[in-house]
Formats: structure tokens, C-alpha cells, sequence
């Protein structure tokens, strides 16, 4: 098994700080990731400024997982999204046991 470098950084997300772990030559993606979700949630709160909280992070967070999809459909790689179907069936179905 590989062994990483580990490196720990915070992060602030819908107003919620966290303290993470992460491989340290992975650290401009999570910081990209972090401003990008802000700024999906600011649009949404804006744009929907009559919804809760929780709706509005549903929101966001659906809508990037819609952005991702279409990302990995345009790499016309069958087997990736089969793979990532495959893993959200497992969590539901773990969810629901």
C-alpha cells in the first residue's frame, strides 16, 4: 500500500470550518473546490433567498455533481461512469439496509 505525505489544511464551507488531511500536492485542487462551492452557494443564495439553508447546499451540491457528470461523459469513458455507478448504488443500498 502506498504511503502519502500528508498535509493538514482548513477549509470553510457553507459557513462551516473543517480541518482536513489531504495528500499535499493535492492542495490547490481542494482550495479551487472550496472557492468554487462558495460561489455556488452565494449564486444560489442570491438567486433563492427565500429557501433554507439545507435546500440551498442541495442545491449546490447536486448541481456539481451534474457539472462532473457532464465532464466525465465528455471524456467517453464508459467504464468510469459505470464505476461511479456502481459506487453510488452501494452507498444507497447501504443507506438503505
Amino acid at each position: 500500500m502506498e504511503t502519502y505525505d500528508l498535509l493538514t489544511i482548513n477549509i470553510k464551507v457553507a459557513g462551516n470550518n473543517f480541518r482536513i488531511a489531504i495528500r499535499g500536492e493535492e492542495e490547490e485542487s481542494y482550495r479551487i473546490a472550496e472557492q468554487v462551492l462558495n460561489k455556488k452557494l452565494e449564486h444560489y443564495e442570491h438567486k433563492f433567498a427565500n429557501l433554507q439553508r439545507n435546500t440551498i447546499i442541495a442545491m449546490a451540491a447536486y448541481d456539481m455533481a451534474v457539472c462532473f457528470m457532464r465532464y466525465a461523459k465528455s471524456l467517453d469513458n464508459t467504464e468510469l461512469l459505470e464505476d461511479i455507478k456502481a459506487i453510488v448504488d452501494k452507498e444507497i443500498g447501504d443507506m438503505v439496509d
